[in-house]
């Protein structure tokens, strides 16, 4: 417990507002922005990150409270009773969008299985909770088990991805770094083994903000590399037409003189 005067209590309370507003602009703003690219580039993975940053936000309402604020009492009780269901759905949209931004059949053929797995997985976890088939003990138990090893396999596909030549994948392996750093911080703080301060307080979701900048870098950086490749394979496509309509010009010249010869020869014929 902090006890702390009124003034203090106040001012503290206006910087959390306007960390919160934020935090919550910024992933809006990043939504917004990728949702807008999807329509010039039909990038599926844009889609991906835009239902990601969604469930992100659901995540950190419920989370951090705010949506007692907003939504009636029965519903809010009802959440609070399945709390599991904000990191199902935090893992299906991390997976999706892994899945999508990497291109994982191509790009991760080995994590792919675990992916799909893992997301059908936390898809049966979440029907069980919204349908109270399992005690409350179990399915949190299975619920953080399997978004632990969700987020694992989302990792490992970025290096198997990034080992395979896919370069933006360098980013998303530092983002999902980030994100289980400041989450283990935060955790750590929970527990007591490290002190609640301001740090430790917005530590998790500083890390969720940068997680979420980061994706959106390395989706500029994919449609980057995607038009070099195009522009490459253009070239190139030009350059073998080049050299086919030179290979054609030769044959047609040589053909030219073969019938020039003998037209000439035909007529010095007596």
């Amino acid at each position: 417990v902090d006890i702390q005067p009124e003034k203090t209590h106040t001012r503290i309370n206006f910087y959390d507002n306007i960390l919160w507003g934020l935090f919550y602009g910024g992933l809006l703003i990043l939504a917004i922005y990728n949702f807008v690219l999807y329509f010039g580039h039909r990038e599926r993975s844009l889609l991906a990150y835009v239902g990601y940053i969604s469930t992100v936000i659901v995540w950190q309402f419920v989370w951090g409270g705010h949506l007692q604020v907003l939504f009636p009492h029965g519903f809010t009780q009802w959440l609070s009773q399945h709390m599991d269901l904000i990191f199902v759905i935090i893992g299906i949209g991390s997976g999706v969008f892994t899945y999508t931004f990497l291109d994982a059949p191509e790009k991760a053929p080995k994590t792919t299985p675990i992916i799909k797995l893992n997301i059908l997985t936390l898809f049966v976890l979440g029907v069980c909770s919204t349908l109270n088939l399992l005690p409350p003990l179990w399915q949190n138990g299975l619920v953080y088990l399997v978004s632990i090893l969700a987020i694992s396999s989302y990792m490992f596909a970025g290096f198997e991805s990034f080992f395979n030549n896919f370069k933006p994948a360098k980013y998303f392996i530092f983002a999902w770094s980030i994100l289980a750093t400041s989450a283990l911080i935060g955790m750590l703080s929970l527990v007591g083994v490290f002190p609640s301060n301001f740090f430790t307080t917005y530590c998790f979701q500083v890390g969720v903000f940068l997680e979420s900048s980061l994706f959106s870098i390395a989706l500029m950086e994919k449609s980057r590399s995607q038009l070099e490749y195009d522009v490459e394979q253009a070239t190139n496509d030009l350059h073998n037409n080049m050299e086919l309509i030179e290979e054609q010009n030769v044959r047609l010249d040589i053909a030219r003189k073969d019938a020039i010869f003998l037209i000439e020869t035909h007529t010095q014929i007596p």
